[in-house]
């Protein structure tokens, strides 16, 4: 049985005792019912709505900062508050509603002055409440009198009211309240702003800044309202109208575009352009993207191989390989694993052999470039460590094993001793295999050299569970 059909078959006696037990035991829970009974309570609407703007601005202003450790328990309170009151209220009166929502973003910036956003969380409930917004103003609009409302300039307001970032689809989801008539008009007056702006020679460095955001400001504009109209052409033209010769990043986010809308022949055209020599990686990851929105796997596969033998990217390569037939593996590994050889770098190369199912020879690229393990990022070595040690490499497993740990001890990460203590037995373990250290030393010279570096480092000889000297 689900809580609805629960609640259902409770009585008013047992639903008022349950609130009361609940009632007091969190803050959060607290200001949901009070916002709840006051939005249902027989006071009129104004003062109702009067009250829950107190209820939210109580939950604000109460706290003088909030950490970001408590910023998403903040940002769910607000919204409890906020969810409670509309629930009850929208159903009566949409506009009494919406009138509550502006109050609500019209405290952005208290809101943020006391708290620390670092996770998004507040950020995030901003741009919910975006969209229960624009649905109120819907549901208003709907019912009011034609013309009495200017709602391109109620949208208009909190676009250009932004500094936190938080309403920049406040545009882009209008498409429910405004008409394309107006969407359309508004995309004109964008565009001569934007054009007016650009025209205009400054006389001063301040005031060619200034031209300059409100280009920007206006081209933001335009890309918002091509994203409410999924219009291609439209949105092209708010990236070009600034920028005739757009770059690559300008182009990816052309293509981005493209991609959401299903425009995928535009989406090729983009990618097309040379501008990309600036960022051949992410020519690629999109040109894949491509594909796999088309559902061309073989155009995805080729283009993958191409771009691994043009980049020497593992990405590539993995994602390949994942594709990739028995037949195809078998054509390509040959090319493949002579292109690992010749690599400089220790960590393309192990990836590139590893990936082809070629571990002897990754093992003999840990032994041959051993000197780079110092400069490998460890989570390639952990990876390593694990398909070595499955494969019997000893060698190359304790080599692995020992950047692994004295990457710990030389950079004194203390918390992470137990992890190197564990390293430190693997070794022990792998030693009584006995073996060929070859020109490394064997298990005994590692722990002097450890003992005469990091003697001093007991926590971890302790965990080790060996002397420190």
């Amino acid at each position: 049985m689900d809580l609805n059909t629960q609640l259902k078959s409770c009585s008013k006696a047992d639903l008022i005792q349950l609130i009361e037990r609940v009632h007091g035991i969190n803050e959060g829970t607290d200001a949901v019912i009070h916002a709840f009974l006051i939005a249902g309570a027989d006071l009129g609407v104004d003062i109702s709505i009067e009250s829950l703007k107190r209820e939210m601005e109580s939950v604000i202003y109460d706290v003088d900062f909030i950490d970001y450790r408590h910023a998403g328990a903040f940002a769910n309170r607000l919204e409890g508050v906020l969810q409670a009151a509309c629930d009850r209220v929208a159903s009566r009166d949409p506009a009494a509603a919406l009138s509550l929502v502006d109050h609500f973003m019209s405290m952005v910036e208290q809101v943020f002055e006391r708290a620390d956003d670092s996770g998004g969380d507040i950020g995030m409930l901003f741009r919910d409440v975006v969209e229960l917004w624009l649905g109120l103003a819907a549901d208003v609009r709907e019912k009011e009198p034609e013309g009495k409302t200017d709602w391109v300039e109620r949208v208009l307001y909190y676009f250009d009211h932004n500094d936190y970032g938080v309403f920049d689809e406040i545009i882009d989801r209008s498409e429910g309240l405004l008409s394309e008539q107006e969407l359309r008009q508004l995309a004109w007056r964008f565009e001569n702003e934007a054009r007016k702006a650009l025209k205009k020679e400054p006389e001063t460095e301040d005031e060619r800044r200034a031209l300059d955001r409100e280009a920007s400001h206006a081209g933001l504009g335009l890309g918002s309202v091509a994203a409410a109209l999924s219009d291609m052409a439209m949105y092209e033209q708010s990236v070009l109208i600034k920028s005739p010769q757009p770059n690559a990043w300008q182009i990816g986010s052309i293509v981005q575009f493209a991609f959401s809308i299903k425009a995928f022949e535009r989406a090729r055209h983009w990618l097309a352009e040379k501008a990309w020599e600036q960022r051949p990686d992410e020519q690629t990851r999109l040109t894949n993207e491509l594909y796999r929105l088309q559902g061309d796997m073989q155009g995805l596969k080729t283009n993958l191989l191409n771009a691994f033998f043009q980049q020497r990217s593992p990405y590539c390569l993995r994602d390949y390989w994942e594709l990739a037939d028995e037949s195809d593996k078998a054509e390509q590994r040959q090319k493949i694993e002579a292109i690992a050889q010749q690599t400089a770098d220790l960590a393309t190369a192990v990836e590139i052999l590893l990936t082809i199912d070629r571990v002897p020879q990754a093992a003999q690229a840990v032994v041959s470039g051993a000197q780079q393990l110092g400069r490998v990022y460890y989570p390639y070595l952990t990876d390593w460590v694990a398909c070595f040690e499955a494969a019997q490499e000893r060698l190359a497993t304790i080599l692995c094993y020992r950047a692994l740990l004295t990457d710990i001890l030389d950079g004194g990460r203390s918390k992470a001793y137990g992890h190197a203590a564990r390293y430190f037995k693997k070794l022990l373990k792998l030693d009584k295999h006995q073996p060929d250290y070859g020109e490394f030393g064997d298990a005994q010279r590692f722990i002097r050299q450890l003992q005469q570096t990091h003697g001093r480092k007991r926590s971890f000889w302790s965990e080790a569970g060996y002397p420190n000297k």
